[in-house]
């Protein structure tokens, strides 16, 4: 056996179908033990760990306190192993009724965007609950075993529909969604991260999946992208309306260069509102334009001269 300073001690499997088997220590802080366990094959670069629902048996502690803190375990691991050698962990559930205890504890983490079902009908009452790692948690494969094909049937039906309940699907359809840009893509990125949901965009559709509140906010925040998209593509409507009347420019390399449509916009509600100093930007560099004397000058001081020229004139 490998000793190790830890509450455990590594032998060879036997032959069990396995590399080596941990022994650890009944102790109080489950977590603990199960991080001690995770980052001791991290180590060893294992690919594959199995854990029984520690202490639910003969010691008789309290499944719920269990499965959280294993969870927990697991899921801090994940947290702080971007690329971890160790891709599954799995827990072994011999009792039925500890299956939707540790299934509630991972429903409270929301990190399964996918759930996966395998049947079978060999080894009797034995069933696992196995969380597969990459990045981060993405899915959760569930292998139920029975004593017959109409139990395992059964219990997976349930199982399917104590998740549908949690579930949400919504699809939001808007053109303005079609002109979703970079910073949007960047926006629906982070919102799928965080939220742990699954968006599909086409076209001018976004169909948002996952639990149902989480879904509702991320609805939310799409809306809020819809709208400032709308009212950004109507400003640069107008101001292209607005350029075609009125046209601002200024005196760069020789000639007179005109604004961008938006800057124009700009320039003109100052002209008209009387306001005298306004900010642009030209090239890469801020100016301050004197909107009366039309003059523009930037943070060195050097000034180059604007004009404003009404295309609405000997029309």
């Amino acid at each position: 056996a490998q000793q190790t300073t830890k509450n455990y001690i590594i032998t060879q499997a036997g032959n069990l179908p396995c590399k080596r088997i941990i022994h650890f220590a009944a102790q109080n802080d489950i977590k603990l033990l199960v991080s001690q366990v995770l980052q001791e094959c991290e180590i060893q670069q294992y690919t594959s760990v199995a854990f029984p629902a520690i202490g639910t048996g003969e010691a008789g502690r309290n499944p719920a306190e269990v499965a959280d803190n294993m969870i927990d375990a697991v899921t801090a691991f994940a947290k702080w192993n971007s690329a971890p050698s160790l891709k599954s962990i799995k827990v072994v559930i011999f009792q039925p009724h500890l299956m939707s205890v540790f299934h509630a504890s991972m429903q409270k983490r929301e990190k399964s965007a996918t759930t996966v079902f395998k049947s079978s009908e060999k080894h009797p009452s034995k069933k696992k609950a196995t969380v597969v790692l990459e990045k981060k948690i993405d899915l959760a494969v569930v292998q139920i075993c029975g004593e017959n094909k109409k139990e395992v049937e059964e219990a997976e039906k349930w199982l399917r529909g104590a998740i549908s309940k949690e579930q949400s699907q919504t699809e939001i359809v808007d053109e303005s969604i079609s002109h979703f840009g970079e910073e949007e893509s960047e926006e629906l990125d982070a919102l799928e991260e965080r939220l742990k949901i699954v968006l599909r965009v086409e076209g001018t559709s976004i169909e948002i999946s996952g639990v149902a509140k989480d879904v509702c906010m991320a609805s939310l925040a799409v809306h809020k992208m819809i709208l400032r998209v709308k009212a950004a593509k109507e400003k640069e409507i107008e101001a292209k309306l607005i350029q075609n009347l009125i046209e601002w420019k200024y005196f760069g390399k020789g000639s007179y260069v005109p604004f961008s449509s938006l800057t124009n916009m700009e320039l003109e509600n100052a002209y008209i509102r009387k306001q005298k100093i306004i900010e642009v930007t030209i090239g890469e560099q801020i100016y301050t334009v004197d909107v009366e004397r039309k003059t523009a000058v930037d943070a060195q001081g050097a000034e180059i001269s604007i004009i404003r020229v009404d295309k609405s004139e000997g029309k």
